[in-house]
């Protein structure tokens, strides 16, 4: 009997955390259900409600977005069509169409959350916003689309399609005039201050991530910031290596205009106090338009 009841209690909890998300997150997000809205500055989680929106922009004034779902994406996954499309890792992608043709995906990414039910879109900056996880390359990607078009406006459609590549349904979808007067450049982000200053240890950094092997891009500045490593331990509590962020700014080869992107890098704990060599550790998912050094 025990048994049973455990096992009934499992299933009501699970299907329970499954039923919940977000929900209809303001009055915005209510007002707004299957569509995607835009302004000229950040529409933040807390303040969706404040912030004015706006349709028409010039092409070098930031165009900041956020879509508005009726349920989590693993929960439209499961409702939508039947079901045909199950979403557990809530994936999605932003595809955009210019005066009708299409011109591709924008953005291809999954919610850090199942929760979620809504998200941001930013195709342009405000200067000093660096971006965020959820639209690494989006910037460099609008900015393309821009300088291909002719000067004068142009209607500008983005779709919101969750599910995985080869099964995707549409759930938002929203746009705006776009007036171009000439080419624009990625609004530049700012970098962090560096929170230690080792020349030697920032070209050990420069040397790991050259030993990559990327093609499209080279490394020419790094920023540490922290202030010292921090040491990772297994189960025992002994030091097995160590670990210490960074934004690495990288050039291209392309075009010679450069980014930042933030990069995690190891020592193995050799002992004592010795540790081995600075390796390349992890690629985080910040990525934004800087000034080269």
């Amino acid at each position: 009997m025990k048994t049973v009841l455990t096992f009934v209690l499992f299933f009501f909890l699970a299907g329970l955390a499954f039923a919940q998300d977000q929900g209809i997150t303001s009055e915005l997000h209510g007002n707004n259900v299957g569509k995607i809205v835009w302004a000229k500055e950040r529409i933040t989680f807390k303040e969706q409600d404040r912030i004015p929106l706006a349709d028409v922009f010039a092409a070098d004034e930031p165009i900041y977005g956020r879509v508005y779902l009726p349920k989590s994406l693993v929960r439209l996954g499961a409702d939508e069509d039947g079901g045909r499309c199950p979403n557990p890792a809530s994936q999605y992608r932003i595809k955009i169409l210019i005066n009708g043709e299409s011109r591709g995906v924008l953005n291809e990414q999954w919610f850090e959350s199942d929760s979620w039910t809504t998200v941001q879109v930013t195709p342009r900056l405000a200067p000093g916003d660096d971006g965020d996880r959820q639209n690494r390359g989006v910037t460099d990607t609008w900015t393309a689309m821009v300088n291909e078009l002719p000067d004068g406006d142009h209607g500008v459609a983005f779709e919101f399609w969750g599910g995985p590549e080869d099964c995707e349904i549409m759930f938002a979808q929203g746009g705006f005039t776009l007036s171009k007067a000439g080419d624009v450049t990625a609004t530049l982000g700012i970098l962090p201050e560096a929170k230690m200053t080792d020349p030697q240890l920032s070209q050990e950094m420069i040397q790991a991530v050259k030993d990559q092997g990327w093609t499209n891009e080279y490394p020419v500045d790094v920023v540490i910031i922290e202030p010292e490593w921090r040491l990772i331990r297994d189960l025992l509590g002994n030091i097995i290596r160590r670990e210490i962020n960074t934004h690495v700014v990288l050039k291209k080869n392309a075009d010679g205009s450069c980014r930042a992107n933030d990069i995690s890098f190891t020592q193995q704990h050799l002992g004592g106090n010795q540790f081995g060599k600075t390796e390349f550790y992890g690629l985080g998912l910040r990525s934004y338009p800087v000034a080269c050094p």
